[in-house]
């Protein structure tokens, strides 16, 4: 059977089809035995008269066989010196009962369809009647009772083909499809690879394979974000680890220094505020470290509580207002009185937030303009933190939320080891919601947050 025969067919139109083409058959097959019988039938009924009929000469009046008289339809009538009916012998034609002369006269008149024979029998006459029509008509139905008799095999016969035709069109399309799904799904067993829909053909069968391939390519994704955050935790601990170096030689070197001693007052002062900010360098290290730790392991919980999500940008803009007016940059922030209820952790959001504008003052010397907006959308929050400022290149946007990414256009997350918008990723991603960032024209930055609605 050719594929394009039942390509993108449902088992239940193949079926229907199929069925619907052998109950035709069927239909023709039964007309065709009908109608040969009916021929068959006519033919014979035509050539009635053309049937061979018995031999009344061998017929012996003073001892007939019953059996026989009655199987070829004939009657001997035994008559007196009279010509009056004494008796009968076979089967009775003319029931009747009379003289000589009547049956005589009787026999004349249907002279047709009998076959008439006169003898003697001691001196008395007799006469013997056969009925042609009605032996040539019982020949007749025996042979058509074997002639329906083999029209209702051959029918039957040519019924049991069909069916099993049917049977055969239906199974073997499946059969096939299912073995091909089968030998498609042991060959990317071991490798999850995706099956050519092409193999199939039914629609169910198609179905199946499109329903396959997508668990396959969504645990390709999966194993390719697996091996990404191996990949990237493994990242993350190796630059910690460099980067923890610089402050520990630094405290080393030190504290070397000031146990040497001879030191003025002054010295000693300038070399502990040195002291000091390595040790605040090296515990904000440490403070990452931990964190991605706690996120990589589930145990960064989140303290999730219904919140005005507008309240809290509006508070956070407001602790920031001060630094962008001393610098000249333009602050507008569009935020509704409404409330817009959120499910979330309102110190891991201001986090977000305050790490989003110290951007801003990071990476833009010339004061621009920055605006903050917050509106609701279907099914949550949206908001949104732009600015005119230097542009972020549109190679630099894929890889903007990676750790210990800086853009070569200065444009970076916190400015110091690229982990800033990375953590602020993961926060958001934390809360169910989605971030991300465009450079319109190349000209500023502009940072689109969603966070679904609190539940009701």
């Amino acid at each position: 059977m050719k594929n394009s025969e039942i390509a993108g067919l449902s088992i239940k139109k193949l079926v229907t089809t199929r069925l619907l083409i052998a109950l035709a058959a069927i239909l023709l097959c039964t007309a065709a035995a009908y109608f040969a019988f009916d021929g068959i039938q006519q033919y014979q009924y035509d050539n009635i008269s053309r049937i061979q009929q018995p031999d009344l000469g061998s017929i012996d009046p003073q001892n007939p066989d019953d059996a026989y008289l009655d199987r070829i339809y004939a009657c001997i009538y035994y008559f007196d010196a009279d010509g009056k009916l004494v008796s009968t012998r076979g089967y009775d034609i003319y029931a009747e009962g009379g003289t000589l002369d009547e049956i005589s006269a009787f026999a004349s008149a249907v002279n047709s369809d009998l076959q008439i024979r006169r003898a003697q029998l001691d001196g008395r006459p007799v006469l013997i009647l056969q009925d042609s029509f009605i032996y040539a008509y019982n020949i007749y139905a025996q042979n058509s009772g074997v002639v329906l008799f083999f029209a209702i095999l051959a029918g039957c016969a040519g019924m049991i083909v069909i069916l099993l035709f049917f049977v055969r069109a239906v199974y073997r399309p499946i059969r096939g499809d299912f073995e091909a799904l089968g030998a498609g799904i042991s060959r990317s067993a071991p490798a999850f690879a995706v099956i050519d829909e092409r193999q199939v053909r039914l629609l169910e069968a198609q179905t199946l394979v499109r329903r396959y391939n997508e668990a396959v390519r969504q645990i390709e994704v999966e194993q390719t974000e697996k091996q990404r955050a191996v990949q990237t935790g493994n990242l993350l601990v190796s630059n910690l680890a460099h980067d923890l170096k610089s402050p520990i030689t630094v405290l080393k070197g030190y504290a070397e220094v000031l146990a040497e001693g001879g030191l003025s007052a002054q010295d000693e002062k300038k070399y502990f505020g040195y002291l000091y900010n390595s040790t605040k360098e090296l515990q904000d290290l440490v403070n990452v470290l931990f964190e991605q730790i706690n996120y990589r392991t589930g145990s960064a919980a989140l303290n999730l509580q219904t919140l005005d999500i507008c309240e809290t940008l509006r508070d956070c803009c407001a602790n920031y207002y001060m630094f962008f007016e001393k610098r000249g940059f333009e602050f507008a922030a569009d935020i509704p009185a409404e409330h817009i209820a959120v499910s979330a952790d309102r110190l891991a959001l201001e986090r977000v937030f305050g790490n989003l504008l110290r951007n801003i003052l990071d990476h833009n010397e010339t004061p621009c303009r920055v605006s903050v907006s917050c509106a609701r959308r279907k099914g949550g929050a949206e908001i949104v933190i732009a600015d005119d400022g230097k542009g972020i290149p549109a190679a630099s946007l894929p890889q903007l939320f990676e750790p210990f990414y800086r853009a070569d256009a200065s444009r970076t997350d916190g400015g110091h080891r690229g982990l800033g918008l990375f953590a602020a990723k993961q926060i958001i991603e934390q809360h169910g919601g989605t971030i991300a960032a465009d450079s319109p024209g190349g000209k500023g930055a502009r940072f689109t947050l969603r966070l679904p609605a609190a539940a009701v």
